[in-house]
C-alpha cells in the first residue's frame, strides 16, 4: 500500500509542475457493480491539454530500471532479507545501506531510507549513490533546490554511468522546475558522454527535445524526436510528444499519422507493455479526435472519441482492479 501510494504521489507531483491533468481512478469502487457503467465512461487516462507540450512520463525516476540510475544495483529488487545478511556480513559495506535505503524508499519509508542513505554516506564519503538517494528523498519532499544540491554532488563524485544517471537526472529535475535553459546545459552535458545504452541516449533525447519544445524551439524539438526514434523505434513517448509539435505546426496529417502509432504500439506489444501505453493510446485516441475538431470533421473526430471509450471499456474488462 504504501508503495502504491509514493507511485500516486510522484504523478501528482508532475501533474503540479506540468500542464497534464491527471483524473484520479475510482478503482476503490470497482467492486460496486452498479457503478462499473461510469468506470467505463470515466476516463481513466492522462489527458494533455491542447496546444501544449508535455510527457506522459510515467514512474520517470524509477520506471523498470531503465531511466536514472537504478539503486537496487540490478533490474530485479533484491529481497530484504538478502540485503540484510548483506549488511550483516560486511556491516562496512556502504553500498548494501544504499540498497536498503533503496528498499525503504520503495516502500515509502522516508526517515528508513535517509538514514540508510546516511550511513552509507558516513561509511564512504564519496558514495555517489547514496547522494542519488538523498535526492531522491527530496524531489518527495518537493525540496527541488536540495534534491539538485544532491544531484550534482553525485555527478561530481561518481563515474561512468553513475555520473551520466546524476546528470541526467538533474536535468530532468530542472526541466520540471520549469529551468528550461539550465535543463538544456545538462542534457547536453549527459549526451556528450560515450554511452553504448541505446535506450537511455534515447530517453534523454525525448525529455530535452520536451524542454525545447516548451521554449517553442519546436524545429529542434522535432530534430530530438526524430533521432530518439531512431535509437528507440518502440517509444511511444516520443511519437505522442512529436504529435503533439506537429499539431501545433498545424501539420495535422503527421500528427494524425504518429498518434495512430502510439495506438498501434499498445495493440501489438506485451501485455505489461499494454498497461503501461494504455494511457497514451486513451490519450491518442482523444488528440485525434481534437485535430478532426480543428479540421471540421466532427464524424470523424466522434468516431475516433466512440474508439476510446470502446478501448476503455476493454481495458476496464481485462484488468478492473489493475494498480496505477
Amino acid at each position: 500500500m504504501q508503495k502504491l501510494s509514493v507511485k500516486i504521489a510522484c504523478l501528482v507531483v508532475l501533474a503540479k509542475n506540468g500542464s497534464l491533468l491527471v483524473l484520479a481512478p475510482l478503482l476503490v469502487l470497482a467492486p460496486l457493480l452498479v457503478l462499473a457503467p461510469l468506470l467505463v465512461l470515466a476516463p481513466l487516462l492522462v489527458l494533455a491539454q491542447p496546444g501544449l507540450c508535455q510527457a506522459l512520463d510515467d514512474n520517470i525516476v524509477y520506471g523498470f530500471g531503465s531511466r536514472f540510475q537504478n539503486l537496487h544495483g540490478g533490474m530485479q529488487t533484491p529481497k530484504f532479507e538478502t540485503i540484510e545478511a548483506a549488511i550483516k556480513k560486511n556491516p562496512k559495506d556502504a553500498l548494501s545501506y544504499v540498497r536498503r535505503g533503496a528498499y525503504h524508499l520503495d516502500d515509502g519509508d522516508m526517515t528508513q531510507a535517509d538514514k540508510d542513505f546516511s550511513q552509507a554516506i558516513s561509511l564512504d564519503k564519496n558514495c555517489a549513490e547514496a547522494y542519488i538517494g538523498k535526492s531522491r528523498i527530496a524531489q518527495f519532499k518537493l525540496h527541488s533546490l536540495e534534491a539538485q544540491k544532491y544531484l550534482e554532488k553525485a555527478a561530481a563524485l561518481g563515474s561512468g554511468n553513475v555520473t551520466l544517471n546524476a546528470i541526467w537526472e538533474h536535468a530532468f529535475l530542472l526541466r520540471e522546475s520549469k529551468n528550461y535553459e539550465k535543463s538544456l546545459e545538462l542534457f547536453k552535458k549527459a549526451l556528450a558522454i560515450p554511452d553504448k545504452n541505446k535506450s537511455r541516449q534515447a530517453y534523454i533525447l525525448y525529455q530535452r527535445g520536451e524542454s525545447l519544445a516548451r521554449l517553442g524551439r519546436l524545429d529542434e524539438s522535432l530534430k530530438d524526436y526524430n533521432n530518439c526514434i531512431k535509437l528507440n523505434p518502440g517509444l511511444a513517448d516520443a511519437y505522442h510528444m512529436r504529435a503533439n509539435v506537429y499539431t501545433m505546426q498545424k501539420k495535422y496529417d503527421l500528427a494524425l499519422a504518429d498518434l495512430a502509432k502510439v495506438i498501434d504500439l499498445n495493440k501489438n506489444s506485451t501485455k505489461l507493455g499494454r498497461d503501461f501505453f494504455a494511457g497514451h493510446s486513451a490519450a491518442a485516441y482523444e488528440d485525434r479526435a481534437r485535430i478532426f475538431d480543428r479540421l471540421g470533421k466532427p464524424e470523424l473526430a466522434a468516431k475516433e472519441r466512440k474508439e476510446r471509450l470502446e478501448f476503455e471499456k476493454r481495458r476496464f474488462e481485462a484488468t478492473p482492479f489493475r494498480a496505477f
